[in-house]
Formats: C-alpha cells, structure tokens, sequence
C-alpha cells in the first residue's frame, strides 16, 4: 500500500520545477544571443541564483518524502527495484527519441566522444560528467547523476538521520561548507548537495510542522540575505542557508492547505514532474534555436514561454504514455 501523498510536498517541488523551467528558458535566450526586455522571475532570489533554489528545493523534498515513504520499513530490494523503475525505462526511451532528433539537426554527432562514455548514458551520469568532459549528454540535466547518487546513499543516510539526526545535519551541512569554501568549483558538483537532501530527512523525522519560533528565523536569514550583501560568500553557502529557509516559509505557508486544487497539483506533480525535468531543457534548445541573434519584445518573451511551456506538456504527457506501455508490454 502507498503512503497517502503530502500536498504541500508536491506544491513546494512545482515551485522548484518553475524556478529551474524559467531559468532555463532564460538562459537558452542568452545562449542563443536573443536580447529580450523581459524577465520572467530575477536571476537571483535572496542573492542566491533562481535554478540554484530550484534545485535545493527539489532536492530537500526528495530527501523528505523518501524518508516519509519509508520510516518504518526499508525493504533494500523493493526500494532499489522501485528507484531504477522510476528512473531508467524513461530516461533511457528520452533519450533514445531526442539523441536521434538531435543527430538529424546537426546531421549526425561528435564523432571525438569516445564510445565508452556511452556507458554514461546508460547509468544517467551523462549530464554530470559533462562538466568535466565531453559525453553524449541529450537530456536529463546535471542533477540526475547527483539525484541516483543521493538514491544510493539513502539508507546508510537514513540510518544515521534515525540515530543521530541533528549530528547528520549538522555534519553534513558543515562539510559542505568547509568542501565550497577549500574547493570552490565543479569538483565538488558531487557532495555539496548532499546537505539539502539530509535537511530534508532531518526535516520531516524531527520538525514536520513549522511553528511560529521556526518561522521567525528562517524569515530572519532571509532578510539578512536580502538587506546584506553577502556575495563575497560562496555561493552554495549562501545557498544553504537561504534555501533551507525558504523551504521552512514554504512549508508554513502550504501545510495547511487541501481541497481539489492542491489534490490536482499533487497528482500532476506526481505524474509529469519527472518527464519535464527530463525534456524541458532540450526542447528549449530545440525550438529557440530558429530565433537566434533576434531581439524578442515582451510580447515575444510571453508568448514563446507559453510555448514551451505547452510543448513540454505535450511531449511530457506522451513520454509519460509511451513509457507505461513499454513497460506493460516488457511485463506480458
């Protein structure tokens, strides 16, 4: 039996995918070198970048609801086969579809990749890895190696959060400060995203509900972040402070709500928040390319974002389709 879903867990992670959807979009106009007069949200968010927040959020929530999911009974064969379910069949068929669109646009692909590094699409590092080297990266972003490593890690972390969660936190949040700080740059793309995912655990074993002493605080670093300028910080410093607190103001704000709009949030969330993550960005690339070097007026900034937004829906509501009937036909 499934555990009921939390509502505001899934209003917090539509936050986060709007944050990292609109940065992107953002950034694919940049990249292409389309001026544009309008912007859809800052680039930054109480001085720590927009998609950075994003992401935090969504990771703190994963690291909450996995906990949440499994406090009681953490069978490591049901929870491996239910985490590669729910991660490879539609990354794998994602990519297969969008490497070919991609191979018929440029007319073929970077024959310098090694082919071994394919071996990085097939695990999901691909995206990761291509900080450091070229790969065969097409879709799924950065975080989704960071994502399967956190999956891997989840039940020694769970352990020690069941054990000790406050040390947990508190050790893992202080060595992602002192790794940003000694090492400030990709190569600690692994770790130092960590501490979101625990704070999450942390979170929903010891706290759930934000009461108003909780509250003040959290708004209190965030005013201190605002009012300050605090960019001599690193960063995933910055970040960690700032994000935890707005995750706590979210929580505050949402927990209490219910009714037919937050179910059908939940339940969209539920269902296609995984195969935006997973094309959004490459349909950006895709679909913008034709107007590069333009200038877009805010008219064109609004109506080509409701564009991507509906073909992301569309391309997002088939993947979902074409995966569940593969595997259907993979399980007869």
């Amino acid at each position: 039996m499934n555990p009921k879903r939390i509502l505001y867990f899934d209003a917090i992670k539509l936050i986060a995918v709007i944050f990292v959807f609109v940065c992107h979009f953002a950034r694919t106009l940049e990249y292409y070198q389309i001026s544009y007069s309008l912007k859809l949200l800052p680039d930054n968010i109480f001085s720590v970048y927009t998609g950075s927040v994003g992401c935090a959020l969504f990771f703190i929530v994963s690291g909450a609801s996995l906990f949440y999911v499994y406090q009681d009974n953490l069978d490591l064969k049901t929870y491996f086969i239910k985490r590669i379910k729910g991660i490879y069949p539609m990354f794998w068929i994602s990519f297969v579809i969008f490497f070919c669109i991609q191979f018929y646009i440029d007319g073929g692909y970077n024959s310098n990749i090694p082919i071994s590094r394919s071996l990085l699409t097939l695990i999901g590092f691909d995206g990761t890895m291509a900080y450091f080297y070229s790969t065969f990266y097409t879709v799924g972003e950065w975080f989704l190696g960071i994502l399967i490593i956190m999956y891997l890690i989840f039940p020694i972390l769970k352990k020690w959060v069941d054990e000790f969660p406050y040390a947990t936190f508190l050790v893992c949040y202080m060595g992602g400060i002192i790794l940003d700080y000694l090492c400030d740059d990709q190569r600690t793309l692994f770790f130092e995203w960590i501490p979101f995912f625990v704070f999450g655990m942390v979170f929903y074993k010891c706290i759930r509900k934000v009461n108003g002493y909780i509250l003040f605080g959290a708004m209190v670093i965030l005013a201190i972040f605002t009012v300050f300028d605090l960019k001599s910080i690193n960063n995933m410093i910055r970040a960690y402070f700032v994000c935890t607190a707005f995750f706590l103001i979210l929580v505050y704000l949402f927990e209490n709500f219910n009714g037919s709009v937050f179910i059908a949030v939940s339940r969209f969330v539920g269902r296609f928040c995984y195969p935006i993550f997973l094309v959004h960005h490459r349909l950006m690339l895709i679909f913008m390319k034709k107007f590069s070097n333009s200038t877009f007026y805010k008219g064109d900034v609004i109506c080509m974002f409701i564009f991507m937004i509906m073909i992301t829906l569309i391309v997002s509501y088939f993947l979902d389709k074409l995966t569940s009937s593969l595997l259907a036909i993979w399980r007869k």
